[in-house]
């Protein structure tokens, strides 16, 4: 779900789009976070505002939150860069659900 990269975070989601309201929905497959996103899923909508969803959740900018993968699926891996590690762990904290 969560992997250390060189230089940040690999996420690995699932997205829901049309949802009633834009939240972290729980873990999908016990390998992605799973986001609602009230964006439709075409024309790039939903890729836009997952991206933003994650930057305002994780209070950096949108230029941090890079699709690297997943473009036109649900399923998706995001990059969060960061070299900090200690935001590093603040953003695991914050985005992995505590069972």
């Amino acid at each position: 779900m969560l992997t250390d990269c060189e230089d940040g975070l690999l996420l690995a989601v699932r997205v829901v789009p049309n949802a009633k309201r834009e939240e972290i929905a729980g873990v999908w497959n016990d390998t992605h976070l799973k986001i609602a996103l009230r964006a439709p899923a075409h024309d790039d909508k939903a890729n836009k505002a997952l991206v933003e969803f994650l930057a305002d959740y994780l209070h950096t900018s949108k230029q941090k939150i890079i699709l690297v993968s997943g473009h036109k699926q649900r399923t998706k891996q995001i990059k969060i860069i960061t070299t900090d590690s200690q935001q590093k762990g603040e953003y695991r904290q914050c985005l992995i659900p505590s069972s």
